[in-house]
């Protein structure tokens, strides 16, 4: 016999503003790419994070992101169907 628990989920109200401010060449260790800039404002009760974040043109792969904690990322190497992406 199965035992049921009841699990009560506490809702948070969040507010996510995208823009895209435009194109720029981004030198990362996998080389230099053309790239789209998007800045992504993630508002919750306990305040709110901005991520900025760099999608490769023609390709679509996030090339760097910038979080406001001071987290950086960024890509070191990737393919495509097996061919590198330069």
């Amino acid at each position: 016999m199965g035992l049921t628990v009841p699990v009560i989920v506490q809702e948070t109200p969040v507010t996510t503003k995208t823009t895209y401010a435009g194109r720029e060449f981004v030198v990362v260790p996998a080389g230099t790419f053309e790239a789209c800039r998007f800045s992504d404002e993630v508002t919750t009760p306990g305040g709110t994070a901005v991520t900025t974040t760099w999608l490769g043109v023609g390709n679509g792969l996030v090339i760097r992101t910038e979080e406001s904690n001071g987290k950086i990322s960024e890509l070191v190497s990737a393919s495509i169907n097996g061919v590198p992406v330069q």
